[in-house]
């Protein structure tokens, strides 16, 4: 049964550990600590994934029940993942709390028995955060298209704005990263915060 997809792009500045300001809400965050990326293979709640998130940055999935963060940071030998809960306060302001950490080696996968979301990880892989090619965006009604939206079909959707974190939704599970691999869709960041697209 194919399931169709929900492709968001997101675009964000990045602050550590946050709550809302008085003036605006603002989601929680954490910080790069490299420009480096991680590649983790993620099942949550049953459906699989596949996630690229920048070193020390916070992918997020949602359930129906809850919604955790996802931070790698990587160590000689593998990764640290730490899982967050995502708390929603008062006029959409966010906090998170860490729930549990485990080091995953490459090609080795942790359960995070403690998450509010069913969730098991495996770090697939690590690698520099390649640099955009020249001419890597195009010019739209003086915008830069900075994101790259593909649902199954293979229709690409160009994205204006700046873009840190694309979405998915498969089997009533989000997925949000710099790029988001799922069996019902796919979604990018093309920018300078998260590289180029793999595809």
């Amino acid at each position: 049964m194919r399931h169709a997809a929900r492709v968001i792009v997101v675009g964000l500045l990045v602050a550590p550990f946050l709550a809302a300001s008085a003036a605006r809400a603002q989601q929680a965050e954490t910080v790069r600590i490299s420009d480096e990326v991680v590649f983790l293979q993620v099942r949550a709640n049953g459906v699989p994934m596949r996630l690229k998130i920048v070193n020390g940055e916070m992918g997020r999935i949602s359930s129906p029940v809850a919604t955790v963060g996802l931070t790698p940071r990587l160590t000689s030998g593998g990764a640290e993942i730490h899982v967050f809960e995502i708390l929603s306060g008062p006029g959409g302001s966010e906090k998170i709390r860490e729930v549990e950490q485990s080091h995953v080696d490459v090609m080795a996968s942790a359960r995070f028995d403690k998450s509010p979301v069913d969730l098991e990880v495996q770090l697939l892989d690590r690698l520099a955060l390649p640099a955009l090619p020249a001419g890597w965006s195009t010019e739209r009604t003086g915008a830069r298209v900075s994101a790259v939206e593909k649902p199954i079909d293979g229709k690409p959707q160009a994205v204006l704005g700046p873009c840190v974190r694309s979405c998915v939704t498969c089997d009533g599970v989000t997925a949000c990263a710099c790029e988001v691999w799922m069996s019902c869709g796919y979604g990018c960041c093309n920018s300078e915060a998260c590289g180029p697209c793999i595809g």
